[in-house]
């Protein structure tokens, strides 16, 4: 394991604790979920056969006040038309703008219920299907609702493999769920679908992961990726901070020196300026 000094056991108490990485975890994901994509273009309401004159243009005048940031009209509008007795291309059409209108005015609970009547309508592309549940399994995770949305989520996996978001959100709630192996297994999934873009979700949650079930090759070996593939990372001196650590535990004080005098020539206004100074000393 390397050399060894006495001074490290203040070290490796510095590793930051479960509560501080979930901390750290949520922060990261607060800026992950800032906003919820829409869940597709707007629909060609003048040429399809399946759509009648009135209903397209009354679809188009809601999506209208919708541009115009006119919510609360563009709603009742697209309610009245839903009153209307529809075709279930019409139907699935007006459902569509409704989600991305309960969406953009925040009403979770709303969007969810007309994520499930769109489901429930026959005339939905295959990626149109698949982006929908997706979105449905968002908005249950946005509100907390761990085993629903996991649930829909590995729906979502069936319909559109291979999807990095989607791995990721999987990964995500079943770490909400306490199920830290299935976490880390869908979570590498989704970094395997592509390293260089699987971004600092992905890769934090997974050091978070590795590091509270004490695996320290795989920790370091995450935060070494994250570090060299988001350099640029919202978190980003918390993370090298623990990467340090990380390799006092594994011995490497070498590293750990690199990576603390890093810390301290980019970071020379942190509020933590002093302990990295003082952790690189008891190295020295």
């Amino acid at each position: 394991m390397g050399d060894s000094n006495p001074k490290q056991v203040r070290q490796c108490s510095t590793i930051p604790t479960r509560l501080q990485l979930s901390m750290l975890v949520a922060a990261v994901l607060a800026a992950a979920y800032s906003s919820l994509p829409l869940l597709a273009a707007e629909p060609q309401l003048t040429d399809s056969i399946d759509m009648s004159v009135q209903v397209g243009q009354a679809l188009s005048a809601a999506l209208d006040l919708m541009d115009a940031g006119k919510h609360e009209e563009a709603a009742a509008a697209l309610q009245k038309l839903r009153e209307q007795a529809l075709n279930d291309y019409e139907a699935s059409r007006i459902l569509l703008q409704a989600v991305n209108l309960d969406i953009t005015m925040g009403n979770h609970q709303a969007a969810i219920s007309n994520s499930e009547a769109l489901l429930q309508t026959q005339t939905l592309s295959d990626a149109e299907r698949a982006s929908a549940t997706l979105m449905l399994g968002k908005l249950h995770l946005q509100l907390e609702n761990w085993s629903k949305g996991v649930d829909i989520l590995l729906q979502a996996n069936e319909r559109q493999p291979n999807n990095q978001e989607t791995l990721y959100l999987i990964g995500f709630a079943y770490y909400r769920l306490q199920q830290p192996e299935l976490a880390v297994q869908f979570l590498e999934q989704a970094r395997a679908v592509n390293p260089s873009q699987a971004g600092e979700p992905i890769y934090s949650l997974l050091g978070v992961l590795y590091v509270n079930a004490k695996n320290n090759p795989k920790a370091v070996e995450t935060y070494e990726a994250l570090i060299n593939t988001v350099p640029n990372a919202v978190q980003a001196e918390s993370y090298q901070s623990t990467l340090a650590q990380l390799y006092v535990q594994a011995g490497n004080n070498s590293q750990a020196k690199a990576t603390l005098e890093l810390l301290i020539s980019k970071f020379p206004n942190s509020a933590k300026l002093n302990d990295y100074r003082q952790r690189l000393n008891a190295l020295n």
